[in-house]
């Protein structure tokens, strides 16, 4: 039995990809969210979000932070419970 579960766990977990070096995980996210605006793109507690609204929401979060002065390359501190607003913000 215990054996059946990690192969099952192993084979779940094995999720490889190769991915494009010359672009960052915000930048193919927005391609993903451009190819399928409304599909989920995440399940939290608090919602569910398709990539059009992820993508709105961390838009929203980005040109408020561009307003407040946040340069590219800076650091910016993010402290948020594991909702839906996190995955905006880490965006």
């Amino acid at each position: 039995m215990q054996e059946q579960t990690l192969a099952q766990l192993k084979k779940l977990n094995d999720t490889a990809a190769v991915y494009p070096q010359d672009q960052c995980v915000h930048e193919l996210f927005e391609e993903q969210a451009a190819k399928m605006p409304d599909k989920t793109a995440v399940v939290a507690a608090d919602a569910k979000l398709t990539y059009r609204q992820l993508n709105q929401r961390a838009n929203r979060i980005a040109h408020a932070l561009i307003e407040q002065g946040v340069g590219k390359g800076e650091l910016v501190a993010v402290l948020l419970p594991r909702k839906s607003d996190l995955l905006s913000a880490l965006f």
